[in-house]
C-alpha cells in the first residue's frame, strides 16, 4: 500500500510523508514520490534523498513552474536524470508511471515514454 504525495494530502511534504509512514509503522506501508509543483531541482532532490527509504512508486511527468503548464517529459529530462540517480542509489525495487501528458495527446504521450524509456536506459544495471 502506497501513499499518494503531493499538495492537498496528509503526505504533502517529504517531512510529513516520512513521518506518517514511520508512526504507522506497517512494513507494507510506503509511499509514491512526484516532483513538487514549483518546487526548484535542489529542494526536490533533497525531499527524494530524506524520503528514499519509503518510497516504491514514482510518477513521472514535467509541469513547470505550476500544474497549469504540462511541458513534454524530454523539457525535463535533466531534472529526471537527477531524480532517477537518487533512487537508483537503492536496491530496492521501486516503479515508475508516466503521468499526466501535454493537452493529453496520444502523440505525446509516445513521445514521453519513448524518454522516459531513455533515461531509465541511463541507469547502472546491475
Amino acid at each position: 500500500m502506497s501513499l499518494e504525495f503531493h499538495g492537498g494530502t496528509l503526505a504533502d511534504t517529504p517531512e510529513a510523508a516520512t513521518q506518517l509512514v514511520d508512526e504507522v509503522c506497517r512494513p507494507n506501508l510506503s509511499t509514491y514520490w512526484q516532483p513538487p509543483n514549483g518546487v526548484e531541482l535542489d529542494a526536490c532532490v533533497r525531499g527524494l534523498q530524506s524520503m528514499l527509504r519509503h518510497v516504491r512508486n514514482v510518477h513521472v511527468f514535467h509541469w513547470w513552474p505550476d500544474h497549469e503548464h504540462r511541458l513534454p517529459l524530454e523539457t525535463g529530462a535533466d531534472r529526471w536524470r537527477e531524480y532517477f540517480k537518487i533512487l537508483s542509489q537503492s536496491s530496492d525495487p521501486r516503479h515508475v508511471s508516466l503521468e499526466f501528458v501535454r493537452d493529453g495527446e496520444i502523440a505525446q504521450f509516445r513521445k514521453d515514454a519513448l524518454t522516459l524509456h531513455e533515461l531509465l536506459g541511463e541507469l547502472p544495471t546491475g
